[in-house]
């Protein structure tokens, strides 16, 4: 008789666990979320909290540096942004940006 409760017990566990999984799955998306959506508010606002900003500001700054300073790096941004797939900074080639002049104007 105990054999057969042990293994009710255990059968009724399973989805339990497979729920624990999913919702601590979902807990650490969530989480990840929330961390990019306070930075996002930190970077807008300085108040919210001036170290965190001034330490983004300075992150910034040495990232544009250091891409600014290498040639592979700049020429991939550059062949990114400049490509005819609707990502070009020039509005010829861009056909977003035609089809928004054609029907705003």
């Amino acid at each position: 008789m105990d054999y057969i409760q042990k293994a009710q017990e255990k059968h009724q566990e399973r989805p339990h666990a497979a729920r624990a999984v999913r919702a601590r799955r979902w807990s650490r998306r969530v989480f990840a979320l929330l961390i990019l959506v306070f930075l996002y508010a930190v970077w807008q606002d300085r108040a919210l909290a001036p170290p965190i900003h001034d330490g983004m500001q300075k992150t910034v700054s040495l990232a544009t540096g250091f891409v600014e300073n290498s040639d592979d790096i700049r020429s991939y941004v550059k062949q990114t942004f400049g490509s005819s797939s609707g990502t070009s900074v020039e509005q010829q080639y861009d056909p977003i940006t035609r089809w928004l002049l054609k029907w705003t104007s």
